[in-house]
């Protein structure tokens, strides 16, 4: 391929036949996901509807399960099993399960509680129901959120941080043995991609199965991720500032632990590569299993990929000149989002009160479909104050956050009511700006809903760009008629937009298109690509072509700054 690579490829052809069996992908391999509950509300339905969401709620949480895989450390599996010695078999589980999943970047990063039916816990344990109170009584386990059987929404639950610090502790221990945590069996291989999707194991559609074979090797600057590591550690020892500190910390050690299990040196360099493995999201999008790379910090991953000849891509605007583009489909103006495109974004978001990053987060999650949404929903009148749920909607979780911050620095320190008052002010700015985004975003749901998929649906399915299915009966009553519209609107266009950029993305990464244009691409980034080698204009020009999409602009980008990443400015 590139000369670069080639240099690379000798180095390593000791390893070949090592590497040759690793790129032999298994598609019989459990997907990495967290326990979902995907149960919706039944309030307000008629006695038919209501019967229906009920089958459906039963069927969606029956689609989550307990995973059967996780790799820890024989020193984390020692800690966490004495955790819960003298627990039932049941109860072991469950907290196992809870760890796992709550260790999933975006879960762990984001401070996320997992929902976790109780339909999945008797299709797992039957007749040996864990009981839960006895984990929080060891206060090992908290409590979130209460079974709502009005609102269908399963208790949630998360594992204090504390244990979770103590978890990764002796993490970076030399020639440390693997094991699964589900039954602390050493590991002796590698994860391998997932070539399938769904309960039914089908065969991934063939974008986004190229997509994944076509990353054979991720290359890295393992002398460099060392070093970040121990500055890391010696951050943590002196003490971090903030508890999302904390959480990236371990996140980084999580994913720097999955890559140095299957590190291949490069003798003669500061180089090393591993053999990816992913899985594809229900969008197309596909993840990287164990984090790794892909799920780690910026500052990691630029230690990571410092080297000759290797370069970070990213599409530019991608969400945004996709919806442009989407509009454009559905006859609807794209004046605002051309106005948008155009404008300094420090303007607008000084105008709100917030900081750029806080309103391209804002932006971004409106352009996936966050609604405006109602305060008045969320108040609870006997309670005499808004639901939790309510700050859990993203803007307005990314807007109480900043006003934590702001109020922070006015002096004002752990006052919820002042946090709340001055989200509020922020929130009502925001919408104001939004609101003739909003008005084209609607009429664009119901386009979406009545007019495309209607046209291009078969048997209820419709699939984007990349050819992933979405199931439209999900969504619909006894009579045929759609219910819980709203997420329905957030889902689809989520759903599109992302198979959009995916279909994109995943044409530059065809193992063909690769040597046809002389590069390499060795980590996927969701909306960008890293490489060993240039993609030049010609390649893109090629992919907009093939997907029929005008508005898909690369530009290379520096992996991190310090200024994005001032949390590091402990180290």
């Amino acid at each position: 391929m590139i000369q670069l690579y080639s240099n690379y490829d000798n180095i390593a052809n000791e390893n070949c036949s090592e590497v040759k069996r690793s790129l032999q992908l298994n598609d019989n391999n459990k997907s990495e996901t967290m326990i979902s509950n995907k149960s919706k509300s039944s309030k307000g339905k008629s006695k038919s509807a209501r019967s229906k969401q009920s089958n459906k709620s039963k069927d969606n949480k029956a689609n989550s399960y307990f995973s059967e895989f996780c790799v820890v450390t024989q020193s984390q599996f020692m800690y966490l099993s004495e955790l819960v010695n003298g627990n039932s078999y049941s109860e072991q589980q469950f907290f196992y399960q809870l760890y796992h999943s709550q260790m999933l970047p975006q879960n762990l990063t984001e401070d996320k509680s997992i929902p976790i039916p109780s339909e999945t816990l008797h299709k797992k344990f039957s007749n040996y129901y864990p009981n839960v109170k006895a984990l929080t009584d060891k206060e090992i386990v908290k409590l979130v959120k209460l079974y709502d059987k009005e609102a269908g929404k399963c208790s949630e639950y998360k594992i204090p941080l504390e244990i979770l610090k103590q978890s990764v502790k002796d993490e970076l221990i030399d020639d440390e043995t693997y094991v699964n945590l589900f039954t602390g069996k050493k590991i002796n291989k590698a994860r391998k991609s997932v070539l399938t999707y769904g309960d039914n194991k089908l065969k991934l559609p063939d974008v986004v199965y190229r997509a994944i074979i076509g990353i054979r090797r991720t290359y890295c600057n393992y002398k460099a991720l060392k070093k970040y590591i121990q500055k890391l550690k010696d951050a943590n020892a002196k003490g971090f500032q903030t508890e999302k500190q904390y959480r990236k910390y371990i996140n980084d050690l999580a994913c720097f632990n999955a890559i140095r299990r299957n590190i291949i040196y490069l003798e003669g360099t500061d180089l090393g590569y591993y053999i990816p493995a992913y899985q594809s999201q229900k969008s197309g999008r596909i993840t990287e299993l164990e984090g790794k790379l892909q799920s780690c910090s910026r500052a990691m991953k630029k230690a990571a990929f410092t080297f000759p000849d290797c370069y970070n891509y990213d599409l530019k605007s991608s969400q945004v000149y996709i919806l442009k583009w989407w509009f454009e489909k559905s006859g609807i103006s794209t004046e605002w989002i051309d106005m948008y495109l155009a404008s300094d974004k420090k303007k607008w978001a000084a105008s709100i009160g917030i900081p750029v990053k806080c309103f391209m987060k804002c932006m971004y999650a409106k352009f996936m479909g966050a609604e405006l949404q109602s305060a008045k929903r969320y108040w609870d009148k006997k309670a005499g104050k808004y639901k939790p749920e309510f700050f859990c909607l993203s803007i307005v979780e990314y807007l109480y956050e900043q006003a934590e911050k702001i109020n922070k620095g006015r002096g004002i320190v752990d006052d919820d009511k002042a946090n709340e008052d001055l989200m509020f002010e922020l929130l009502e700015k925001f919408n104001n700006f939004i609101k003739p985004l909003q008005k084209q975003l609607n009429q664009f749901y119901k386009w979406l809903i009545y007019d495309y998929c209607k046209v291009n649906s078969k048997k209820g399915i419709v699939r984007n760009l990349t050819e992933m299915p979405f199931d439209l009966k999900e969504y619909k009553d006894s009579n045929g008629e759609y219910e819980n519209v709203s997420e329905l609107n957030r889902k689809l266009t989520a759903f599109f937009l992302q198979g959009t950029e995916s279909a994109f993305i995943h044409y530059l990464t065809r193992e063909d298109i690769q040597e046809k244009y002389n590069y390499e691409v060795i980590n996927n980034a969701h909306d960008g690509l890293v490489t060993i080698g240039v993609i030049p204009e010609v390649a893109a020009r090629e992919a907009r072509k093939a997907i029929g999409l005008p508005y898909a602009f690369l530009e290379e980008k520096d992996i991190c700054s310090l200024k994005e990443e001032n949390w590091r400015d402990t180290l």
